[in-house]
């Protein structure tokens, strides 16, 4: 369900492109050379003159900019304007984080600063530079809390609670989810397995699919 995300829909958000470009300091030549479409071709799309390019193209631009499909057709939500949309996109981090143990060793600041980064790597849908526009804030900002030269905020530790969803505890205390009952394994197995139908669900919601629409789709896989 989550795949769903990426479906090819929507016209191509010439702005996002060129400010994930910007951020990065590439040059449309760079780009270019490095798979994405002529310079001309990048002109246009980036002063919002053309909004679609041949498939082969966008793959090579997206992967050369580092970014998704999403967020170039601008389906990828701001935290700081959508936060309800926000929720589980980086579900993915989340299971991985549960998963690990030796939390609480670590200060609250270097657990968010971890978390970031395991983000910027991790996930699927939030590589480093679509995760810095989720956050509303510049890549130089970004990779200043990831290298440690800046100290997290709490707002910024407050959007990585709603996009891994993992509770504020851990965060400030290393607290994992039922951590001390899902010892023997039982609980934590149930507890991810609910992680995983959560994110499918919020992606459903986020793609307009009804839940009448749901319900029909498990009739059919049934019948």
């Amino acid at each position: 369900m989550s795949g769903n995300l990426e479906q090819r829909t929507g016209s191509l958000r010439g702005d996002l492109i060129k400010w994930a470009r910007e951020e990065q300091q590439l040059t449309m030549r760079w780009v270019a050379d490095h798979g994405g479409p002529c310079l001309g071709y990048q002109s246009e799309v980036e002063n919002q003159k053309k909004a679609e390019v041949r498939s082969e193209k966008l793959t090579g631009w997206i992967r050369a900019l580092n970014v998704t499909e999403p967020f170039v057709r601008g389906h990828v939500p701001r935290y700081t304007e959508h936060p309800d949309q926000c929720h589980g996109l980086a579900a993915d981090v989340g299971r991985l984080i549960i998963t690990r143990r030796g939390w609480a060793a670590e200060s609250a600041l270097e657990r968010a600063r971890l978390t970031l980064c395991l983000t910027s790597r991790e996930s699927r849908l939030l590589p480093r530079v679509v995760l810095a526009h989720v956050l509303g804030m510049g890549l130089d900002t970004l990779e200043g809390y990831m290298d440690g030269s800046l100290p997290v905020v709490k707002e910024v530790m407050l959007a990585l609670c709603a996009l891994t969803g993992l509770p504020e505890s851990f965060f400030t205390h290393g607290i994992l989810p039922d951590e001390s009952e899902a010892a023997a394994g039982d609980d934590l197995r149930e507890w991810l397995s609910l992680r995983a139908y959560r994110e499918a669900l919020v992606q459903a919601r986020r793609l307009n699919i009804t839940p009448e629409k749901l319900e029909a789709l498990i009739r059919q896989s049934l019948s």
